[in-house]
């Protein structure tokens, strides 16, 4: 799955989801279409023009409680004097066998994790007693009006 994971990342930290102004529809668009190469249905729910979040379901074969992936975000604050990194922020550069770019830890590499996992488990056949969903969303960096909280 790293194989998998890494190219993922990297996508989304290229996507410049900078929050001021966050244009999350760009890494939210990254991961439907991931998910959709795994035959993977989303719903995209657009708060604002470009600011989207994104849920998915396997469906569970009881009656009992969801489990979720998430919410994970995709917007990641500003960055300052983008001359003083030593990789570029926005390249995604892998480095002493890691990945580098705004973003990364907080929280893209979690969130390409979890949507990685969540499509294997869907191609495997995965059938959860409850539903098991993944959720990202946009405005975390800046109080979630457009993301978890709208």
């Amino acid at each position: 799955m790293k194989d998998e994971v890494i190219p993922l990342l990297q996508e989304m930290i290229r996507n410049r989801c900078v929050n001021p102004p966050g244009n999350e529809m760009k890494s939210i668009r990254t991961i439907e279409r991931y998910l959709s190469s795994y035959g993977i249905d989303s719903e995209i729910f657009e708060s604002a023009t470009d600011r989207g979040n994104l849920l998915t379901t396997i469906k569970g074969t009881g009656d009992v409680p969801s489990l979720m992936f998430g919410p994970g975000h995709v917007d990641v604050v500003p960055v300052e004097n983008e001359d003083e990194w030593t990789v570029p922020p926005f390249e995604g550069a892998i480095k002493d066998g890691c990945v580098w770019g705004r973003g990364a830890l907080d929280m893209l590499y979690i969130v390409a994790c979890q949507t990685v996992v969540f499509a294997h488990l869907h191609k495997e056949g995965f059938k959860p007693k409850g539903d098991l969903k993944l959720l990202v969303v946009a405005d975390e960096e800046i109080g979630g009006g457009l993301g978890a909280n709208w």
